[in-house]
């Protein structure tokens, strides 16, 4: 799986490296500006089917969505 950064101000990093794309690879921290996120790769036998990634995308998103709702209603 890749992550791109699309010219956000606080930046993408991957492993305390900025990048602006990045192959993920198991157990690497993605920080989404005061965000810390773990990949996590399915296991081999998942990786012929799309589903897992989907799913984990999805998860990814929801927790960023969580994390970016929590910090607003910290900062009111």
């Amino acid at each position: 799986m890749t992550i791109t950064n699309l010219m956000s101000r606080n930046g993408t990093r991957v492993n305390s490296e900025e990048v602006s794309s990045s192959q993920l690879q198991d157990g690497d921290v993605i920080r989404l500006g005061r965000v810390s996120l773990m990949f996590k790769n399915p296991p081999s036998n998942a990786e012929n089917n799309a589903l897992p990634g989907l799913l984990q995308l999805a998860i990814l998103l929801a927790a960023l969505a969580l994390a970016i709702t929590l910090g607003s209603i910290l900062l009111f």
